[in-house]
């Protein structure tokens, strides 16, 4: 988990070209990891369930690992890295419920301590972990730590090149093949967060090998420790933590699952050492921007070293294990769908550090909602060491009349829908809301691509609802059709409208099983893909102009988790009844088809990465209607 002290090498004299996007049967080219219509969870495992009863987030863990660490929605994975089995039990007093990593292990000794306690772990694959591939607290394999760093050489020689991507696939390839019951974490190096870290030797400054490197993991996480950091780059910025989680789940896609490692030591720094307040914040800006489990690093190296740092720190001590009490209490609510239909924020002051905005967006104060036994939760940090004033507009309140401010003994009133609070520097607010009425959900038949967790939403800034409002109209105004455009006429008042949804970015998939795609298509079903495609699309144009004041700009800057700053300058939607639409997947038994669209290419965060408005259509091709209409945003990383 700690990078070696290297000087710095030179760079490559050039940087290799992009790998090719994956086209057949080459087993390391990059998949089209950010954009591909059809994201799979992994191991059969469908994104889309029943539309009668589907899985829950955490019931497609559990099915596709039934001996993994996702036993149940009381408890979130909160784990300590490479730790002594004899103090399993302090940590579990503390709310830790995992091991990560085991010391030359694991072995016979080793898992009879860790066995007295009741503690799970997940660890090295070796000799003594296959002959007993049916002990209980064997939860999940490790990889090779940060293979994406420069690799010592023998006799202590210095330093070679990282271990090569394709090597930890075909690892995590054999790992997989030995028990496939259990995932496969992969921790990787700060450089994740921070492409300035030169620990990487020749392939410094190239995250592309990301891309890559993500595919040796079912499980991928990383570390970078801000507080302590030795470097003045990112010394003090804890936003570098939440950095690494949004590239880490940009690049890993909905098929993986996202932790990451957060300090808790001075670890080498003489001079610092991280509060209490400091490790809650990096934990909830974790968490809010999609980190699915939390590792401690609790080891101190300077002065002197200490393995169990974290124990001996009895005030730090004292704050994590309230930390991860909490925390455990909120998991099925962390479990929950993300719901950011129901929230809009804004804050003062809007400005934040130049840098943090280039690499991680304008996000003054980071939220994300949801809901769980008819109780709204937002939880909210503040990514500035700065005070700031968040004003918090509830856009289906149902009654609600105060928000709890849960572990601070207060609450803020609501009125009219909308209620306001102070952040501290790095300081995080978690809010409970009862309402007199579920709000309706945004999706009855699909799930997030990945279990909970999603990324967070930047604030809107300080406008006033009025200059809010005057936003919306105008960018509404923008996306109407000109008179000069020709289109069908609208049709009457009395035909219901399809039910209408609207998906984050990245979080609308079609799984594989009960769909066929196009690849599989007989020549019988490419025909009749292009007779509902002519049937749909005078169809479509009829109904579009009426969703034209419920897909504005603004809805389309909410739906986006990425490119924050440059979807800041989206300022109109096209006309939607001159998208087209394309076939793209039946129900395996026929009655349902699926049409994508794109509708605009919309600003990217990266010269490598296409991004699109989306709709998805589904057709009822006996009863000649469509049946559902969705909205979201995709992105491709281009070759």
């Amino acid at each position: 988990m700690i990078s070696p002290a290297i000087p710095s090498p030179p760079h490559a004299q050039s940087s290799p070209s992009p790998r090719p996007v994956r086209t057949g049967s080459s087993p390391f080219a990059v998949g089209v990891l950010l954009g591909s219509f059809f994201w799979l969870l992994g191991n059969g495992e469908v994104l889309l369930g029943q539309a009668d009863s589907p899985p829950t987030a955490l019931q497609q863990l559990q099915r596709r690992w039934p001996n993994g660490p996702f036993q149940t929605d009381r408890q979130f994975p909160i784990a300590v890295w490479l730790q002594d089995p004899r103090n399993a039990g302090k940590y579990k007093q503390l709310g830790i419920s995992l091991y990560v990593g085991l010391w030359k292990g694991p072995t016979g000794p080793q898992l009879a301590e860790l066995r007295r306690h009741g503690m799970p772990v997940i660890c090295d694959q070796n000799e003594y972990a296959l002959a007993h591939l049916d002990e209980k607290l064997f939860v999940g394999w490790l990889q090779q730590d940060e293979p994406d760093n420069a690799q010592p050489l023998p006799d202590g020689k210095g330093y070679g090149p990282p271990v090569a991507p394709e090597k930890v696939i075909e690892r995590y390839r054999q790992m997989q093949r030995r028990d496939p019951s259990r995932p496969v974490l992969l921790n990787l190096g700060q450089a994740v967060a921070w492409d300035g870290w030169h620990g990487r030797g020749v392939r410094s400054n190239h995250p592309e090998d990301y891309l890559l490197y993500v595919q040796g993991g079912d499980i991928v996480s990383f570390d970078i420790y801000p507080v302590v950091h030795p470097k003045p780059a990112v010394a003090g910025r804890l936003w570098y933590v939440p950095r690494g989680v949004q590239r880490l789940r940009q690049w890993a896609g909905p098929d993986r699952l996202v932790w990451n490692c957060i300090e808790t030591t001075r670890i080498s720094n003489l001079q610092v050492k991280p509060t209490p307040q400091q490790v809650k914040a990096e934990v909830w800006m974790s968490l809010i921007f999609g980190s699915q489990g939390i590792i401690y690093f609790c080891h101190q190296f300077k002065p002197n070293f200490v393995e169990a740092a974290l124990l001996a720190d009895q005030e730090m001590a004292q704050a994590v294990g309230k930390l991860n009490r909490q925390i455990h209490e909120l998991a099925p609510v962390l479990w929950s769908p993300e719901r950011p239909d129901l929230v809009q924020v804004s804050v003062m002051p809007t400005e934040v550090e130049e840098e943090m905005a280039r690499l991680l967006g304008p996000v003054p104060v980071a939220w994300t909602a949801r809901m769980y036994e008819n109780r709204l939760y937002i939880f909210a940090v503040r990514i500035q060491p700065t005070q700031a004033q968040a004003e918090f507009r509830l856009r289906k309140p149902a009654g609600a009349s105060r928000a709890e401010v849960l572990g601070e003994n207060r609450s803020v009133p609501i009125r009219d829908g909308i209620f306001r609070d102070s952040f501290g520097p790095y300081e995080a607010h978690l809010y409970k809301i009862a309402l007199s009425a579920t709000p309706s959900a945004p999706s009855a038949t699909t799930r997030q691509d990945t279990p909970a967790l999603p990324a967070a939403h930047p604030t809107e800034g300080a406008s006033s609802a009025k200059q809010s409002e005057e936003k919306s109209a105008a960018a509404e105004k923008a996306a109407l059709p000109k008179k000069s455009d020709q289109k069908p006429p609208a049709p009457k008042e009395s035909a219901p409208l399809p039910p209408v949804e609207f998906h984050p970015e990245m979080t609308y998939s079609i799984g594989q099983d009960g769909w066929i795609f196009p690849k599989e298509w007989t020549d019988d079903d490419k025909a009749r893909a292009a007779r509902a495609q002519k049937e749909v699309q005078p169809v479509w144009q009829n109904l579009a102009p009426q969703w034209v004041k419920l897909l504005t700009a603004e809805k389309a800057r909410e739906l986006s988790r990425w490119a924050q700053k440059e979807m800041a300058q989206y300022r109109s939607v096209p006309p939607l009844e001159k998208t087209l639409l394309e076939p793209a997947a039946f129900s395996q038994d026929g009655r349902l088809l699926v049409l994508e669209g794109t509708i605009d290419t919309l600003p990217s965060h990266h010269r490598l990465v296409t991004r699109w408005l989306k709709v998805y259509v589904h057709y009822d091709l006996a009863a000649k209607k469509i049946t559902q209409v969705v909205f979201t945003i995709r992105g491709q990383l281009e070759e």
